[in-house]
């Protein structure tokens, strides 16, 4: 069994920010924006933060989309633990939180997750080894509606 972590980077601790780009409105404008339909919402907005670290971005969206459904996943259990308890101090009660790792994803333990619209991730895909990768596009291609939205974004330093 490999040891916890493996495929991780775990020697540096990640940033906790928000990241306005992941935020599903603004992900369905950038969509019509550059000719492609948005995912249609019209029956409940569900969206899943891959890599969600301390959970800074997924408890704002949850807090500013009431209506909506959030599940966010990281396999660090003090980032879940943590946003966990931010989430009960704002008394939200639309967001879900997995501590998993995207192996566990890609099998069983997936499948209490429904489709989502929006999938998102920011920083997580280039901290991450190949294997891990494959095993989030699998849990992607099984959860991902008709239709919906995959966002991937990257931490890069200037110049």
């Amino acid at each position: 069994m490999p040891d916890w972590g493996s495929g991780y980077v775990m020697d540096v601790e990640y940033t906790e920010a928000f990241y306005t780009a992941q935020a599903p409105q603004q992900l369905a404008l950038t969509a019509i924006a550059n000719g492609f339909e948005p995912p249609d919402v019209s029956g409940g907005l569900t969206y899943c933060e891959l890599g969600c670290g301390k959970g800074l971005t997924s408890l704002i969206l949850a807090a500013s989309n009431p209506d909506a459904i959030f599940h966010a996943v990281d396999f660090n259990p003090a980032h879940i633990a943590h946003a966990q308890s931010r989430a009960r101090a704002a008394q939200l009660s639309n967001i879900f939180w997995h501590e998993k790792s995207f192996n566990e994803l890609a099998g069983k333990g997936g499948d209490d997750l429904p489709m989502f619209d929006f999938i998102t991730m920011h920083g997580v895909w280039s901290w991450v080894a190949p294997e891990l990768q494959n095993a989030m596009l699998q849990f992607m291609d099984r959860h991902l509606k008709p239709g919906g939205l995959v966002f991937v974004s990257y931490n890069g330093m200037p110049a």
